[in-house]
């Protein structure tokens, strides 16, 4: 937070050194940029589509976002087919830096607008050229890690995706929207769960059984589980020409075991009626009977991703199941999931 509020101190500086008028309210500083109240938002963390779409929400028309650890891929569309103004680390240093040379009489104006690196970033995303882009957000590794003593190239784990049978054009189609400005291919994690379920336990001098195999899928965002019929997953996406936003997991591998066996303990519950004499009249009871944890196997594959079109004009939105093509109901990042 010191670091955040010492860089806006800074962005206030340069606005006034420029002699651009300045205003903070709630912890956004306003300025001028063709007219008046235009935000400027720094945020230390990288921004993906999802935060920059809630962006758009709170402050509409036109704003700069200033990321010091980058932007996803999905960002940078939104912004792009939106008209945000995006700032990485580089070029708020190139800022800062023009700033200073202001100061001591070497003229410079204040560009407000997007720098080239993001230019050339948009255009490695229309030639789907993402391993070749170093201008994404980075994925920062601890310096204490050693290298490997056998000195050999690890191998990138693979990532597994379901397979995407609906394409951009019969997701457009589905979708009903007229003159959709965006079309983006959003990548929800889950967690492949196989299960298995020996359970025995008596009650009123009866014995029951709970024996069950399964499959399902724990959400690696919201912990919810669901049980998708059985699609062909492969370690390749067919995704060329397609803007993606890969979301991350926010549950690890750990905790989302120990959420299955708690939900899967649940699902596998049974209910059973027993009815006795009393009087003149039976009264039943019904109890429902749980499996305990140990009696539940589980066998935690790791993440595979589910494909879920994101399509939208400026009247509404919609999402398409890029695996079955139903339209996806609610807010998945709040619970609303779909089958």
């Amino acid at each position: 937070m010191k670091k955040k509020e010492a860089i806006n101190d800074l962005l206030e500086d340069i606005l006034e050194i420029y002699n651009r008028p300045v205003n903070k309210k709630g912890g956004v500083i306003t300025t001028e940029k063709k007219r008046p109240n235009y935000p400027i938002i720094l945020k230390e963390k990288t921004i993906d589509y999802k935060n920059l779409d809630n962006l758009v929400e709170r402050f509409g028309g036109r704003f700069l976002v200033i990321s010091l650890d980058g932007f996803t891929r999905g960002a940078i569309e939104l912004a792009k087919e939106v008209g945000i103004d995006l700032w990485d680390q580089k070029k708020l240093e190139r800022e800062i830096g023009k700033a200073v040379l202001s100061e001591v009489g070497i003229e410079n104006k204040i560009d407000l607008n997007r720098p080239e690196n993001l230019e050339l970033l948009e255009r490695n995303l229309e030639n789907n050229d993402y391993e070749n882009s170093d201008l994404l957000a980075e994925k920062k590794s601890p310096d204490t890690i050693e290298p490997s003593k056998d000195k050999t190239k690890r191998e990138p784990k693979k990532e597994k995706f379901f397979t995407l049978n609906i394409d951009k054009k019969n997701a457009l189609d589905e979708s009903s929207i007229r003159n959709p400005s965006i079309h983006i291919l959003t990548l929800k994690p889950y967690y492949e769960i196989q299960y298995s379920c020996n359970s025995e336990f008596e009650h009123k001098k009866n014995k029951y059984k709970i024996q069950e195999n399964g499959a399902c899928y724990l959400n690696a965002i919201n912990g919810e589980i669901k049980d998708f019929e059985v699609q062909t997953k492969s370690n390749n996406l067919n995704s060329n020409n397609i803007s993606i936003d890969k979301r991350e997991k926010k549950i690890q591998k750990e905790e989302a075991t120990k959420k299955a066996k708690k939900k899967l303990k649940e699902k596998l519950a049974i209910e059973k009626n027993w009815g006795k004499n009393k009087r003149e009249s039976i009264v039943f009871e019904t109890k429902k009977i749980k499996p305990s944890k140990e009696d539940i196997k589980i066998d935690n594959k790791g993440i595979v991703y589910r494909p879920i079109w994101d399509i939208r004009n400026s009247q509404r939105s919609t999402k398409i199941d890029g695996v079955d093509g139903n339209v996806v109901p609610g807010n998945t990042e709040e619970g609303a999931e779909f089958l």
